[in-house]
């Protein structure tokens, strides 16, 4: 959902709505993409993405459907785009998907405990909260009547809950004193879920740092100080070594304007700014993509599209191992940083 953010304050973040940096062309090594794709291997995503996906929102989830896996989704009226897809980004890898599932505990009570370990706090829901949540509704003012929170699967909405009720603590001056800026951000202290970036759901689960970079360069505006610079050439050399390996990583990422590119069956895909997409592995030099306005819905495109998309900020977090070299080298771009991100903080 696109977030409504005040970004005459700061153009930051996720470098959003930013004053494009001139990119210069560099020929970074690009991994030959498969030109068509196979319609055995079409067929058989399409196939998997239907055998797992429930109806969504045609019925009302329950708390006992919790069982750590999360599947698909539907975002609701929530800005919380950040949060749904660093959640599916974690769960299409088997480390990120053992975190979620440890993060959940279920009580005999019926009741359900959310921990995230980065901030060292822990959230029971009650099934009165969740039904109450799962049922909630927002009704625009041209009479449009849509979910709050997500639709499909009941382990989304019980993280949707559970991170809801630590965003207001942490706006309210109760939780993350020792946190990272970046984990601890708030965008909108009225709706302090809405607004966010991929690294500030990895470190909140995980306690891990996270990484970040732009390609398209972004400044404060009132003082013109460039927060990200140009990394196309980075961008490229990551996406190199998450094709080697790409569930060693959890990755999402957003766009700095609406774009449109051609995906691999040749139709038109429309990537929305102040968006944030989650990616889900690669196949043959492309990058497999989902939306949290529909998970079960994959985009495949080729790497050199994925380059040109105007990546305001795509934040991953390394996984299996610490920062190896690679990530050490790119952790000056860290959100954590970022002098941005307590600007955001002390001016609401």
């Amino acid at each position: 959902m696109q977030n409504n953010v005040d970004f005459n304050k700061i153009e930051a973040l996720r470098g959003r709505r930013a004053m494009r940096m001139p990119i210069q062309e560099i020929k970074a090594p690009v991994s030959k993409p498969v030109k068509q794709c196979p319609e055995k291997i079409w067929s058989s995503l399409t196939a998997l993405s239907n055998m797992n996906r429930p109806f969504l929102g045609a019925y009302t989830v329950k708390m006992s459907n919790c069982d750590g896996l999360v599947g698909d989704f539907k975002q609701g009226t929530t800005g919380d785009c950040w949060l749904l897809s660093g959640l599916k980004s974690l769960a299409v890898t088997p480390i990120g998907a053992d975190i979620i599932r440890n993060s959940i505990i279920k009580n005999e009570d019926g009741t359900v405990v959310v921990n995230f370990k980065g901030a060292n706090k822990s959230y029971t829901i009650t099934e009165e909260e969740f039904n109450k949540a799962a049922k909630e509704t927002v009704t625009s003012p041209d009479g449009v009547t849509e979910k709050k929170y997500s639709s499909g699967d009941a382990d989304v909405l019980l993280f949707e809950f559970a991170m809801s009720k630590l965003k207001n603590e942490i706006a309210e001056g109760k939780v993350g004193s020792d946190l990272p800026n970046y984990a601890k951000i708030i965008v909108n202290k009225d709706a302090p879920i809405e607004g966010g970036a991929g690294a500030q759901l990895y470190y909140l689960l995980t306690g891990k740092e996270s990484c970040g970079i732009s390609t398209t360069g972004a400044k404060i505006s009132n003082t013109e100080k460039v927060i990200f610079k140009d990394n196309k050439e980075k961008l490229s050399k990551f996406l190199e070594k998450y094709s080697i390996d790409n569930k060693k990583y959890a990755v999402a990422f957003g766009v700095d304007k609406e774009i449109s590119v051609k995906d691999l069956t040749g139709k038109d895909y429309k990537f929305i700014a102040n968006h944030e997409y989650a990616v889900e592995g690669t196949f043959g030099g492309n990058i497999i993509i989902s939306n949290p306005h529909d998970s079960a819905r994959k985009t495949i495109i080729p790497q050199s599209e994925f380059l040109n998309l105007g990546v305001s900020l795509l934040t991953y977090q390394n996984l299996k191992d610490d920062n190896d070299p690679f990530d050490k080298e790119l952790t000056k771009y860290l959100t954590q940083r970022v002098k941005a991100d307590n600007y955001i903080n002390e001016h609401f």
